[in-house]
């Protein structure tokens, strides 16, 4: 399997109602599964930037919004307009929306995490396989 394949990007999509607002927040995005050394680095410059100058001075609440948003800001490709009209979720009033990404996106690396465990073992397996045939 060629590394590119493996970070296919996933389609999938959201309906949540606002638990603040009431509004229907509802739409299809776009995720790259695994993140690249680079992409690592630059959720946590987001997260650091986030913060501001002094992250260390960051209350719990503000440090846990800024791991959410980050992660969720570097994995995303492509997202519906209400979500880039506020911010990229960051100015939204209502929870939901963000929790329903975040969500869809932890599901997302999981799946990607597993089946590239699962690859491991399958090429593992071909190579011990082809080692006894040739000993």
């Amino acid at each position: 399997m060629e590394p590119q394949m493996a970070n296919i990007p996933v389609e999938f999509t959201i309906n949540v109602t606002g638990e603040t607002t009431g509004e229907t927040f509802k739409g299809v995005f776009k995720a790259k599964p695994r993140l690249s050394h680079r992409d690592t680095l630059l959720q946590d410059q987001m997260r650091r930037d986030l913060l501001g100058p002094k992250p260390e001075a960051a209350g719990q609440a503000a440090v846990a919004n800024s791991l959410v948003f980050s992660k969720v800001w570097i994995h995303l490709l492509e997202t519906p307009s209400w979500w880039k009209e506020a911010g990229n979720g960051v100015d939204l009033l209502d929870e939901s929306p963000v929790v329903a990404v975040y969500d869809q996106l932890t599901k997302i690396e999981k799946e990607a995490m597993e089946a590239a465990k699962k690859d491991g073992e399958e090429a593992a397996k071909t190579l011990k396989k082809e080692s006894k045939e040739a000993g």
